[in-house]
């Protein structure tokens, strides 16, 4: 009985031993296998881009071709490409074999904000994206009245007083004002002013009630489309004012 006994507790040492062996074995090579050359980075995707090159959103994820997919780290490849001022939101996938995939959301411009030095354009949350000296062929509202004056540096974001005002209105104009809108006046938040590309003024009060505002704007506009000087009072859109001079 003490024989058998031994040589059943030896026979299951000897199987550990061999599970263990093959645990070990197969370890090593799934291992030299994730280092293999089948998991090489060749090629790197770009989506998304609408503004930018997809090879500039390449360079900047800063991840050389041949690397190891395994070894890509998928954080720093996203902080490398949100460095951008252009870019707000960035996804990194692999796709095997060889294959690294960027998705980008790109900031778009919606205003102009005036400085010292020229202009800077702004997207929906005022981050600043790009400084320039003159803003012809550039067809953006211009918001004044922010006593901004120093230049930002692109990617931050922008503090300025009524900014946020001026963005709203902005962010409100309907698709068909968008091209006469040439300048958002928030001076006075309760004054509000807007003035067309051929010079009318807008009295638009305050921020409140702004699509009545915009639409009693449009309906005049399309009724006195010979109007080119004076200004339209809808800061009581219920009882519209039109002064031609």
């Amino acid at each position: 009985m003490k024989v058998r006994t031994r040589r059943r507790a030896t026979g299951r040492k000897v199987l550990k031993l061999q599970t263990l062996f093959f645990l070990l074995l197969a370890t090593a090579a799934i291992y030299s296998f994730l280092q293999s050359s089948f998991f090489s980075l060749e090629h790197i995707v770009v989506t998304g881009t609408e503004q930018l090159d997809s090879e500039e959103v390449a360079r900047l994820a800063a991840v050389p071709l041949a690397t190891n997919l395994w070894r890509i780290d998928e954080i720093q490849v996203a902080r490398n490409i949100r460095a951008h001022p252009m870019i707000s939101r960035v996804e990194v996938r692999r796709r095997l074999p060889g294959t690294l995939l960027l998705h980008v959301n790109e900031r778009k411009a919606v205003a102009l904000l005036v400085v010292d030095q020229g202009f800077v354009e702004v997207d929906m949350s005022g981050v600043a994206l790009r400084n320039l000296k003159e803003i012809s062929g550039i067809n953006l509202p211009v918001i004044t009245g922010t006593s901004l004056r120093q230049s930002p540096t692109p990617g931050e974001l922008v503090v300025a007083a009524n900014l946020d005002i001026g963005l709203k209105v902005v962010l409100a104009l309907p698709a068909a004002l968008q091209p006469r809108i040439a300048e958002v006046d928030v001076s006075i938040p309760d004054a509000i002013n807007l003035f067309t590309g051929d010079g009318i003024e807008v009295r638009f009060g305050n921020i409140e009630g702004t699509d009545q505002k915009f639409q009693v704007l449009s309906d005049v506009l399309e009724a006195r489309s010979n109007l080119t000087t004076g200004y339209i009072d809808v800061s009581y859109p219920e009882r519209p004012i039109i002064n031609s001079r």
